[in-house]
């Protein structure tokens, strides 16, 4: 009797397979720009294409700087499409830190945002960077990320890859000293979307809302997810409670990750109820305690269920969930004890 053994499913997959499956669905919005799963599916492949064009090697690293934009969801996949290791950088960092995390990383390919530009190059010739790519600007000695991916071919690149492979590095908050890097495998981080889907219980037709920073883990693992059951990716800028709001509104965000103090700005809004948040189904949550006036507050206010979220950049990063059944608030100690633990 022969076994047949499936095909093991690698990073790049993931965004391939919901762009055969929903070619036209809208996958990315951000500000005015909207883009399909079959639009962001060519470009993550022409980001392939041109960064191997440019040298890069399976195993390389491709550090990127830059604040949430449209972007991200192409390049968690390109450069894994190409055998490359992605690594987003932490925008917040004073130029010593970056100076540090960019010589510890040795990435052969940086891409970066105009408003970065000045500090690299005040801190280019201590760096050993092969390539540097720029978005959404000319900037003499450094490549155009539009003009790679225009130059790039949409066809998947078919890199051997496996599993244990290293597909992105992800930074730690470096609370007890320097950052350090994270290594995840494309299995580990496949498997870690399947279960966020799974714990979730995301749907096809789920709206993510992205509002903190893409770099984080916690945002890493939601893109996977998200993209594996081809849901609509909202992505914001920054913070601001009313954007928030009209973002959920219009969009009919069904799902996204919180703070609990973005949680608490949100309810201080004074013209809370003009906005129709009626779509939300799940605010996962984490990072930081949960004040116990806090969530009841939001459970009574919001009126939809919440998910507390237990990760660690090392460790997938989800661990852990409380799920909205367990957000219990009102009755016998046996009920709600989760939810004040």
């Amino acid at each position: 009797m022969t076994v047949s053994v499936p095909r093991e499913y690698f990073l790049g997959d993931l965004l391939s397979r919901s762009a055969r499956k929903f070619p036209d669905k809208t996958a990315v919005v951000f500000k005015d720009k909207r883009l399909t799963y079959k639009e962001v599916n060519h470009r993550a492949n022409a980001i392939a294409d041109s960064l191997l064009s440019l040298g890069v090697e399976k195993g390389d690293r491709v550090a990127f700087l830059s604040g949430n934009t449209f972007e991200y969801v192409e390049m968690y996949f390109g450069p894994a499409k190409a055998g490359a290791i992605f690594a987003p950088i932490n925008t917040s960092m004073v130029t010593k830190e970056l100076e540090y995390v960019l010589n510890y990383l040795k990435p052969k390919l940086l891409i970066l945002q105009p408003r970065f530009v000045d500090t690299i190059d005040s801190i280019k010739n201590r760096l050993g960077i092969q390539s540097y790519v720029v978005m959404g600007a000319e900037v003499p000695g450094m490549e155009s990320y539009e003009q790679l991916i225009q130059g790039g071919s949409k066809e998947e690149p078919g890199t051997k890859l496996d599993g244990e492979d290293i597909g992105l590095i992800i930074f730690t908050g470096g609370t007890t000293g320097m950052p350090r890097g994270a290594m995840h495998t494309h299995r580990g981080l496949v498997y870690n979307a399947h279960a966020m889907a799974i714990d979730f219980k995301q749907a096809y037709d789920d709206v993510e809302i992205h509002m903190t920073p893409m770099y984080h883990t916690a945002m890493a693992s939601q893109t996977y997810s998200s993209t594996l059951m081809g849901n609509k990716h909202v992505i914001l800028d920054g913070f601001e409670p009313a954007q928030v709001l009209e973002a959920i509104a219009k969009e009919k965000v069904t799902i996204g990750f919180m703070v609990p103090t973005i949680i608490n700005a949100l309810l201080q809004v004074p013209d809370l109820e003009k906005y129709d948040l009626s779509s939300l189904r799940t605010i996962l949550y984490g990072g930081a305690p949960m004040p116990m006036k806090l969530l009841e507050k939001a459970l009574k206010t919001l009126g939809c269920g919440f998910t507390q979220l237990f990760g660690q950049t090392e460790g997938g990063p989800l661990i852990a969930t409380l799920p909205p059944e367990d957000h219990i608030i009102d009755g016998p100690p046996e009920k709600v004890k989760r939810s004040r633990a």
